[in-house]
């Protein structure tokens, strides 16, 4: 994520800006991984779907944390070792997450070269799998 090259300084400052932020709801439980946003096929969807975000991760094994990170200041932080994540913020970037991976699993996790974009009048961009008849999400505009 994202789907776009993108500055890994703008990151930093994202990250940063977070970890002083010293805010976030209560930390929850997650049934997704740290590793999740490195499938190559539902990497990509999320990177569709979490819309305007970057991830980094951070730390060792033992203490590893997946951060998503988005302009506005919005965070979600994974605590791998606990599998509980905590979110800040306007979006809430980690139920984002969940979204876009339980839409890949109810379309039976399809490879990524299943997608495919149509640019309606305007600038929408629809998404669709296998066929333009089989509309997914439209986002713009």
């Amino acid at each position: 994520m994202p789907v776009r090259s993108r500055s890994t300084l703008k990151d930093r400052v994202l990250l940063t800006a977070a970890l002083r932020s010293r805010g976030g709801e209560p930390s929850r439980p997650t049934t997704l991984g740290p590793d999740i946003l490195n499938h190559a096929d539902f990497g990509m969807l999320a990177a569709l779907k979490v819309e305007d975000a970057c991830w980094i991760g951070k730390g060792a094994a033992k203490d590893y944390e997946l951060w998503l990170l988005a302009g506005d200041g919005s965070w979600a932080c994974l605590d791998a070792t606990a599998s509980l994540v905590r979110q800040h913020g306007s979006r809430r970037l980690w139920d984002e997450l969940e979204s876009a991976h339980d839409l890949w699993r109810r379309f039976g996790e399809p490879r990524r070269d299943r997608f495919g974009l149509s640019v309606a009048r305007g600038g929408r961009h629809v998404f669709w799998l296998d066929s333009p008849d089989n509309p997914l999400w439209v986002q713009g505009p």
